[in-house]
């Protein structure tokens, strides 16, 4: 993202991006994920700007009325399993916030190991390291490949051999009360 992104976003939305957050976008630290919504820290501008507009208004998503993301907080990313991560645009310090399942009424900080807030830079270290730990180069511009190794084919094909036989056993204990 460069700087003319940045300025597209604060212009939409009428306010400034607090400096740490401008930082990563401008300096964006995963190389393979850069442009992408791939992340829980998006850097798309586009993306960013139609999921933020999105968020302010009132929908309905699976039948449940989603309230509007109140003014001072903006989307920077979501993790693709229900969590979205939020600054507060008012909070200099930059604090990461949690919504669940669009949940405004249940928006609360990120809390780090020492149960204080999390500002972005610590978020997203802890973000950076567990990638680290999981063996993935983020100065790479290749994104990683995910291989099922046979452990997990294993346990696949344990999972499906167990399902079929709890399925035989329901079958044949049916028959047994029918008198089958």
């Amino acid at each position: 993202m460069n700087e003319s992104d940045v300025k597209r976003i604060e212009g939409q939305f009428e306010f400034s991006l607090p400096s740490d957050y401008r930082h990563l976008l401008l300096h964006f630290p995963v190389r393979f994920s850069a442009g992408t919504t791939d992340q829980p820290l998006w850097d798309n501008a586009d993306a960013l700007i139609a999921r933020n507009q999105e968020l302010r208004t009132e929908r309905k998503s699976l039948g449940v009325t989603c309230q509007p993301l109140p003014e001072n907080y903006f989307l920077i990313g979501e993790d693709g399993a229900g969590w979205q991560f939020l600054i507060d645009v008012c909070d200099d310090r930059c604090v990461v916030h949690i919504m669940e399942f669009e949940r405004v009424d249940q928006i609360g900080p990120s809390l780090g190991d020492d149960g204080q807030p999390e500002r972005i830079a610590d978020w997203l270290h802890k973000y950076l390291l567990d990638l680290k730990n999981d063996g993935i180069d983020i100065t790479s511009s290749t994104a990683p490949e995910y291989k099922m190794g046979w452990g997990c084919i294993l346990g696949g094909l344990g999972f499906c051999l167990l399902l079929a036989l709890v399925i035989s056993l329901m079958a044949a204990g049916i028959e047994s009360l029918t008198g089958r």
